[in-house]
């Protein structure tokens, strides 16, 4: 790290990140525990000394386009690591075995990189794991399943998220996909899967809410009772070869809002008229028919709106903690040698050891209050930094955590914008409802 460009400022101001306040670093008892710094424009790599922070329990370095190179294996010594968040930066190379050694991981973000390879199997020894997402990389070949002697995918029975989206993984869709019945958000759009029809699974994941499987090759009929699931709230089956009759007719899940199966065969459709979410269905063959051509689910809804954008001006200022500030203590002041008794100078003298005991106390004090205060105000803090240096330069804040959307993804969300989820209108244009993946509603404008 300490090669690393466009570290905030105040990493310059000492050389031990828990003595003096470093933005994006929490320590406790004096050992960094959390690294934290999205969104900051870091440049440089991560190299094998990042093991030395053995006390470490989240890291997160995500959004630094010019942070890349090879992940190392030395990642995995970060045993205590429960949060490792590294999506859209330029780590390239194998996404390394040893990161199986992370047992008490719950969120595993490697999206948005330049990774090759398989997935090694060794992920499948994370139980912990909430959410893994390897999203847009250049990942290839089969989705690891275990056997007698390797771990696999289907051993996260725990896990509630997994994103494997755009990348390039082949072999056929594991029907053990279906042992993660815990699982609630599910993206494997497009790969190259090899041509299937719908998975067993599809019917049988009780707590799934929002299922995402464009351009993976399905075909056959779309089974109905995907619709009928208890948490279902949105369906995504873009760009596959489904075919027959859509059955959406009868026991749906209450909680379902959109689905879109675009660019597919369906020639026919049942579809209940207490259905009230959205529905897409352009460009199948029957909506090319007279009876359907008409229909609102065979209309494109898509729309395009202007660029919405806020400034943020006259930023308020960041308040420092207080520090401790040591006083000198006077001692008294003393005549000649000859008018003071020895009795007088022996309380003088443990007077003066019993005042300097007490400042050495309190020194200590201060100290141990001060940093408290200072990881207090590290973990209060919103912000990662403020301006490029570190102080107000009248820039927006770096917020912490902030996730960003492509128009793509706010496609999907809203139906393509469609007219059935439109809520309302202001001055930047229309405002939507929508789903994230991973069931979430919100607003869109």
């Amino acid at each position: 790290m300490s090669q690393w460009q466009n570290v905030p400022s105040s990493w310059n101001q000492s050389t031990d990140p828990c003595d003096t306040l470093w933005d994006g670093i929490q320590c406790a008892n004096g050992r960094v525990v959390n690294l934290t710094l999205p969104g900051m424009n870091i440049k440089g790599k991560l190299n094998d000394s990042i093991d030395l922070l053995t006390e470490l329990t989240y890291l997160d370095l995500s959004s630094n386009m010019d942070l890349g190179g090879p992940l190392p294996a030395s990642i995995g010594e970060l045993k205590k690591l429960t949060n490792l968040a590294l999506q859209g930066c330029s780590f390239n190379g194998t996404i390394p075995s040893e990161i199986g050694n992370l047992k008490n991981l719950t969120i595993l973000a490697l999206n948005s990189n330049n990774f090759i390879g398989s997935i090694p199997s060794s992920i499948g020894l994370l139980l912990n794991l909430d959410w893994l997402d390897l999203a847009d990389n250049q990942l290839t070949g089969p989705l690891p399943i275990s056997s007698a002697t390797t771990p696999g995918l289907d051993n996260l029975t725990n896990t509630k998220h997994l994103i494997f989206d755009s990348n390039s993984f082949s072999g056929p869709i594991p029907d053990t996909i279906g042992f993660a019945q815990k699982l609630q958000t599910l993206d494997l759009s497009n790969n190259s899967f090899t041509p299937s029809t719908a998975p067993s699974w599809f019917s049988t994941l009780t707590s799934l809410n929002s299922p995402a499987m464009e351009n993976t090759q399905l075909t056959g009929q779309i089974p109905g009772g995907l619709f009928a699931l208890d948490q279902i709230k949105q369906v995504l089956l873009d760009s596959n070869q489904f075919n027959g009759t859509l059955d959406i007719s009868s026991n749906l899940g209450k909680n379902l809002q959109n689905v879109s199966i675009r660019n597919n065969n369906i020639t026919e459709a049942n579809i209940t008229s207490s259905y009230n979410g959205s529905i897409s269905l352009v460009n199948n063959p029957l909506c090319q028919s007279a009876k359907y051509s008409n229909n609102l689910y065979c209309q494109s809804q898509q729309k395009h709106l202007p660029p919405y954008s806020t400034s943020l001006a006259n930023s308020p200022e960041i308040f420092r903690p207080y520090y401790f500030i040591k006083r000198q203590d006077q001692l008294p002041g003393s005549g000649s040698s000859s008018s003071i008794s020895k009795a007088a100078v022996a309380g003088i003298a443990v007077g003066g050891c019993i005042i300097l005991i007490a400042i050495a106390l309190l020194t200590v004090y201060g100290l141990k209050q001060r940093r408290k205060v200072r990881e207090a105000a590290a973990i209060a803090s919103p912000f990662a930094s403020w301006g490029s240096s570190g102080k107000d330069n009248g820039t927006a804040p770096q917020l912490k955590g902030i996730r960003c959307f492509t128009f793509e993804e706010l496609k999907k969300c809203s139906g393509y914008f469609s007219e059935n989820n439109e809520i309302g209108e202001g001055g930047y244009g229309k405002v939507y409802k929508g789903y994230l993946t991973d069931g979430v509603a919100v607003a869109i404008k």
